[in-house]
C-alpha cells in the first residue's frame, strides 16, 4: 500500500512537471533512483526520450512461434488462409507454421497446400541483428523461398511478404505492451535480434519529427 502511495504521488509530481515543462531538481531525481532501485515494482522506468530505447523485450523461440502463427491467421481467426492468383490458389495453414532460431537468423516455414503438389512446406529465411551487431528493423532474405518450384515460382514474393508481416506485427506487438512515450503513444520497433534461444525486440521511442503531439 505504501509503494501504490508514493507511486502515485510522484506519478502526480512528474505530470505536474511536464505541464510545466520543468524537470525534476537533482535531489528529487535521485529520490526517485534511489526508490526504483529499491522497489522497482512501485516505479515504471523513464520513459524514453524521442529516438530512445527502453528495455529489450525478449521471448523465447516456442513462445516466438506462437506469436508468429497468430500473426499469420485470417481475421475471423479460423482455418487455412487462401491466397488467389487469378485461378490458382494456395492454402498457408498458420497453425502449422514453424519457427527457427539462431544466431542473426530466423526461419518461417510455412505450411502451404495446392492441387498441383498437395501440403508441403516452403521456408522464409530472414538474415537479422544480434547482441553484438545490430540492425535495426532492416531484415535480409534470399531472392526467393526455399521449397517446392511449382510453389516458389508462383508464390515465392507472396509469402515471403506474408512472413515478413507477421515479424513485423510480432515485434510492433511487443513493443506496444513494452511502455510509451513522452506522448503516451506506444513505443515502435527499433531493432530485432535473433539468438539460438528466442528473439529480442528493442522498443524505441518515436523520433522527434515522428511524434504524435509535438511540443
Amino acid at each position: 500500500m505504501t509503494n501504490l502511495f508514493v507511486h502515485r504521488r510522484l506519478e502526480r509530481l512528474l505530470a505536474e512537471r511536464a505541464a510545466l515543462g520543468t524537470t525534476l531538481d537533482d535531489h528529487c531525481a535521485e529520490l526517485l533512483e534511489r526508490l526504483r532501485k529499491k522497489c522497482p515494482e512501485a516505479v515504471p522506468p523513464p520513459k524514453p526520450k524521442p529516438g530512445g530505447l527502453s528495455e529489450p523485450v525478449t521471448v523465447k523461440t516456442a513462445q516466438f512461434q506462437r506469436l508468429v502463427r497468430s500473426a499469420l491467421q485470417a481475421e475471423d481467426g479460423e482455418g487455412p488462409v487462401l491466397l488467389v492468383d487469378g485461378e490458382s490458389e494456395l492454402l498457408v495453414h498458420p497453425a502449422r507454421t514453424r519457427v527457427r532460431t539462431g544466431e542473426g537468423v530466423l526461419l518461417v516455414v510455412l505450411r502451404v497446400e495446392c492441387d498441383q503438389t498437395g501440403a508441403v512446406e516452403v521456408t522464409v529465411p530472414f538474415a537479422a541483428g544480434t547482441e553484438d551487431a545490430t540492425a535495426g528493423m532492416i531484415l535480409a532474405t534470399e531472392q526467393a523461398p526455399r521449397g517446392h518450384p511449382a510453389v516458389t515460382g508462383r508464390w515465392g514474393q507472396a509469402l515471403v511478404a506474408m512472413a515478413w508481416e507477421a515479424l513485423l506485427s510480432v515485434a510492433a506487438g511487443l513493443t506496444r505492451h513494452a511502455g510509451t512515450d513522452l506522448d503516451a503513444a506506444p513505443l515502435i520497433p527499433g531493432a530485432l535480434l535473433a539468438a539460438k534461444g528466442g528473439i529480442t525486440v528493442l522498443p524505441q521511442a518515436r523520433h522527434e519529427t515522428d511524434r504524435l503531439a509535438r511540443p
